[in-house]
């Protein structure tokens, strides 16, 4: 397996400790490990994880996904630790091995539409959006304010530079981030872009959307 990162991200300990902490998770086999151009799948004994195939961007050394072919021979639990992989492709295997030890956890989870539950939660609230859905201007007309980060090249009219985010955003009631957001960059830094958005956004209501879903949901 290749190196870990030595930057230290609390939010991905946590992650794995509570995957490793599911009953099943001692148990548990690897059945199949299969990663496709856009989603990567780990099915267990526990349950099915599906997480989105992330490209390196060039800040890896080294082949994308080491032991490939083989990784079915290994613990779901042992696959959980790529979550702290250098290599995109690789860490997406490791949150895919989370998803699956965590699947029966979600049991009790029912489906809704992101929209429907963001414009419920924003309205008269002041709403910070990290990138862009294509229901915002919907999310305009519920909340109280609405602030639009948004990274220099991509910004539209009214939008705020992401460099505010770090004073602007803890005084946001809801915060809502557009899923890949933070790997436009690739790479293990855009791993902890994302947890300091979680760390800034602490206290918060946190939306995390696909982007996929969101071209379905406003529809």
């Amino acid at each position: 397996m290749p190196a870990d990162s030595s930057t230290a991200l609390p939010v991905i300990d946590a992650i794995l400790a509570e995957a490793a902490a599911a009953p099943w998770a001692g148990d548990a086999a690897t059945l199949e490990v299969r990663v496709g151009p856009f989603w990567t799948v780990v099915r267990t004994s526990a349950g099915t994880g599906l997480a989105s195939t992330m490209a390196d961007a060039g800040e890896h050394q080294g082949p994308p996904i080491r032991h490939a072919g083989s990784l079915h021979g290994r613990a779901p639990v042992e696959l959980a630790r790529l979550l702290r992989s250098a290599s995109p492709p690789e860490a997406a295997v490791g949150l895919a091995a989370v998803n699956a030890l965590l699947a029966p956890l979600a049991a009790g989870a029912v489906d809704g539409n992101a929209r429907e539950l963001l414009c419920e939660r924003a309205e008269g609230r002041l709403l910070a959006v990290i990138g862009h859905f294509p229901f915002t201007e919907r999310l305009r007309a519920v909340c109280r304010e609405l602030w639009v980060f948004e990274r220099a090249g991509r910004m539209q009219p009214g939008d705020l530079e992401e460099s505010s985010m770090d004073e602007l955003l803890p005084h946001a009631e809801v915060v809502a981030v557009v899923d890949h957001v933070t790997a436009r960059g690739g790479g293990h830094g855009a791993a902890r872009e994302f947890c300091d958005l979680l760390l800034i956004a602490s206290g918060r209501y946190a939306a995390l959307l696909r982007a996929q879903t969101q071209t379905l949901d406003a529809r």
